[in-house]
């Protein structure tokens, strides 16, 4: 899509104002023109076929009300929370879909060509690797790529409401050139690092800013498929229990599209190469699903064909496997949603799978009946802090999905102790530690010096000398592209 030349022109914020001013003052003594996006939103009145989330209960929160769970320890709170914006989010729109697949894609904002018209849009599915599965390495100073592990055998794309998906693409920032000047400006003016940052929202809240990751399977749509499911991180449930990756789950189910087994007998099967046993039928109904047909294999994420990512074929990682796995009459079965909200300037984290046992007493038993089938069947961890006080003590908020972090391990290094390598694990980390790292360039921002996916990490970290802090989405640090007519 041709975009119009113009200045930048971010919204201010009441707290950025100074970010802003040093900014566009900056801005726009270094360049007479920076080609920022025209606003296909408000061009094209057929583009707004999309629904944004409903009220339920708790949600919209403000500031203020979350800001006292917080501070009291109110984790049944969030969690109600949690599950109050669950269950906006799955509503059906009037499309029969759930109310999330109406929003914006991250091939739509981050991919330079023309956004689909709304009967296309409406269920476009950007299926790739999750981005987190594999980390390039640092040559420069030595250290080596968060490994890749094709074992994963997942998918996943983003969606973004419509404030957030607005703010992002009518202030240029999927733009590499833009985040790089205002990165540039900010180092010229000198500003103090807790200002060295760009919002992806008019201000530090909005109540209608959301972000999800949604995380997928694939199986066969002509046959019965045995399917490894989490368990919990014991030794009776994976072979690895600092990183199990879903190659170590030990425990699978049966799912057969074609209705030859039925829900609720056992299959026997082996998992991973472990003793043959029975394994239950499920039901497809117990997933959200969808059956691929010849749209969504057109609009598979041209990252996905050209990275080599495994998605879903077992073992193998070659291009061609990858359209196997992405083909008319396949099932993509629902896993995981990561989901974050900006009612507060750390955003709200939540993040939901399917579970064998949707009642678990941890993570599932305090789900609201009001929550249909079958979304009645995932789970849910909350994560309003970086930490919690534990006794005496200040503890890293672990809060991680199983589908999303349990392959990722490395190393960091303190700025007390720059010397001195810490390890860490995917089943170590926290969402809100994670993404507040997010800063661009963000391959540096994972090793300068140090990512850091747990721990409380200030907005003023010294880690950000050198980086434009990206309001927590990551999406924004590692997808933004070249100009416009430059497609990645």
């Amino acid at each position: 899509m041709a975009r119009r030349p113009s200045l930048p022109a971010f919204p201010p914020a009441p707290r950025s104002v100074t970010l802003v001013i040093a900014a566009l003052v900056l801005l726009a003594g270094c360049r007479s023109e920076a080609p920022v996006g025209d606003d296909p939103f408000s061009a094209n009145p057929a583009l707004r076929q999309y629904h944004p989330p409903p009220p339920v209960r708790s949600y919209p929160a403000t500031e203020m009300r979350i800001n006292s769970w917080i501070a009291a320890n109110q984790f049944d709170s969030m969690r109600a929370h949690g599950w109050d914006l669950w269950e906006s989010i799955t509503r059906p729109a009037t499309s029969g879909l759930p109310i999330w697949e109406t929003w914006y894609s991250g091939h739509e904002l981050f991919v330079y060509e023309e956004i689909p018209l709304a009967e296309e849009r409406q269920a476009f599915r950007d299926f790739e690797a999750p981005h987190q599965l594999s980390h390039a390495p640092d040559e420069g100073l030595g250290r080596p790529a968060i490994p890749f592990t094709p074992h994963e055998e997942i998918t996943s794309f983003n969606r973004f409401t419509e404030p957030t998906a607005r703010y992002i693409w009518v202030n240029g920032l999927n733009r590499q050139d833009v985040l790089q000047d205002t990165l540039n400006a900010l180092l010229e003016a000198d500003v103090p690092i807790a200002d060295q940052q760009v919002l992806v929202s008019g201000d530090s809240t909005d109540t209608g800013s959301i972000v999800l990751k949604v995380v997928w399977q694939f199986i066969s749509g002509d046959s019965a498929s045995l399917v490894p499911y989490w368990a919990g991180n014991t030794v009776e449930t994976t072979t690895d229990t600092l990183m199990p990756i879903v190659k170590s789950w030990k425990q699978g189910m049966w799912l057969d599209p074609t209705g030859g087994l039925q829900p609720g007998d056992s299959v026997n099967g082996s998992v991973h190469g472990g003793p043959v046993r029975p394994w239950p039928v499920m039901s497809l109904d117990d997933f959200y699903s969808i059956v691929l047909d010849s749209a969504d294999v057109k609009a598979f994420s041209r990252y996905a064909l050209v990275s080599g990512d495994d998605v879903g074929a077992s073992d193998s990682t070659s291009a061609d496997s990858l359209r196997a796995a992405i083909r008319p009459g396949n099932v993509a079965l629902l896993m995981a949603i990561h989901l974050t909200t900006k009612e507060i300037p750390n955003w709200t984290w939540h993040t939901y799978w399917w579970a064998m046992d949707p009642e678990n007493p941890d993570y599932g038993d305090d789900r609201p009946a009001s929550i249909p089938a079958p979304w009645n069947h995932y789970n849910q961890r909350a994560a309003y802090s970086m930490t919690v006080v534990t006794g005496d003590s200040v503890q890293p908020n672990v809060q991680w999905n199983p589908y999303l972090e349990s392959n990722l391990t490395g190393q960091y290094a303190t700025v007390s102790n720059p010397t001195e390598a810490l390890t860490w694990w995917g089943s170590q980390t926290n969402c809100m530690s994670c993404h507040r790292m997010a800063s661009f360039p963000a391959a540096d921002s994972l090793w300068e010096p140090g990512y850091r996916p747990a721990m409380f990490i200030a907005v003023d970290d010294p880690a950000f000398a050198k980086f434009l802090k990206t309001d927590f989405l990551w999406s924004v640090a590692g997808r933004a592209g070249p100009p416009a007519g430059g497609n990645h």
